[in-house]
């Protein structure tokens, strides 16, 4: 009888926890929104000095960082309830998400120096960076999608 009710508590926590996760994904897109663009301003405004972009990255990159530990620490709640197999999806989400980050300022290097260049630049180097991010999405979404669907199993 009692274990029952452990079992029970233990689920709700762990939809909690999914919740939780969800909550700070869906905070990545506008902090992204926001980076892309102070970067096009920066570029447009022809602010191209390594400083600023350097500042720009590093504030990015620390907020980031921040979601990234609270992830961590879902993660671990969930190792604690025995809920291996969604904490190691939530794992390589945020694997993913590293992975998304490190392509997306590749991505504003190739761009900056793009501005600095113009003749230098390789179109199709963008475009397979533009293509990698796009299966790192697709990914994404579906791991979202198991890890959601395991909040009810």
């Amino acid at each position: 009888e009692m274990s029952g009710v452990n079992k029970t508590e233990s689920v709700t926590d762990k939809q909690s926890l999914i919740e939780e996760l969800m909550y700070w994904q869906e905070s990545r897109p506008a902090i992204y929104k926001d980076f892309m663009s102070k970067f096009e301003i920066m570029l447009d405004d022809g602010e191209t000095s390594s400083n600023l972009y350097i500042a720009l990255i590093q504030r990015n990159t620390s907020k980031f960082q921040k979601i990234s530990l609270q992830v961590k620490h879902v993660i671990e709640q969930l190792v604690l309830i025995d809920e291996i197999e969604v904490s190691e999806k939530i794992q390589q989400l945020q694997s993913l998400e590293s992975q998304n980050l490190q392509l997306t300022v590749k991505s504003m290097e190739k761009q900056l120096h793009h501005s600095l260049n113009k003749h230098n630049y390789q179109e199709y180097e963008e475009n397979i960076v533009q293509r990698e991010l796009q299966q790192l999405k697709m990914k994404k979404v579906e791991l979202l999608q198991e890890i959601n669907a395991s909040s009810y199993s």
